[in-house]
């Protein structure tokens, strides 16, 4: 290839670069530079989760606890474990006011999907709502509190 075509795709590129940092310039500073600010986040949850009764069922509440691993920038990750549902991967975004994390099951529970959206009460409590989709396609959802173990 022509050494002229080499240095128009590079200079293309460091083009289509700067125009895309400079518009999610505030996003990547979030993401990369956020620092320590959300690391309250990390550690272990005991999480109550109250499941809206339904036509068919009961309403009801549920325990499991969550392990909050990384807390990188505005990004959190982590993982679950219901007795039930098995372990889970969760992760989301957390921002001054509100934490919303997304969380799958494993194997035959994949399809399982859900978001939960939390506010901070303290460095040691959150609560929130969350909703997901269970295998039969009804919609679940309900309330959630978590406390800081």
């Amino acid at each position: 290839m022509a050494p002229e075509i080499i240095a128009a795709l590079i200079a293309g590129g460091v083009g289509i670069a700067g125009t895309l940092i400079t518009v999610f310039r505030d996003e990547i500073a979030g993401a990369l530079f956020a620092g320590t600010r959300y690391n309250y986040l990390k550690g272990n949850w005991r999480c109550e989760w109250d499941v809206a009764a339904s036509a068919t069922a009961p309403a009801r509440k549920l325990q499991d606890q969550i392990s909050i691993t990384r807390a990188r920038g505005a990004l959190v990750r982590g993982k679950g474990v219901d007795p039930d549902f098995g372990e889970y991967p969760i992760k989301g975004e957390a921002s001054e006011f509100a934490i919303t994390l997304s969380y799958c099951g494993v194997q035959e529970k994949r399809l399982l999907r859900g978001v939960v959206i939390l506010k901070k009460q303290s460095p040691t409590a959150m609560s929130g709502v969350w909703c997901q989709f269970a295998l039969d396609g009804a919609l679940k959802s309900g309330t959630t509190t978590w406390t800081k173990i």
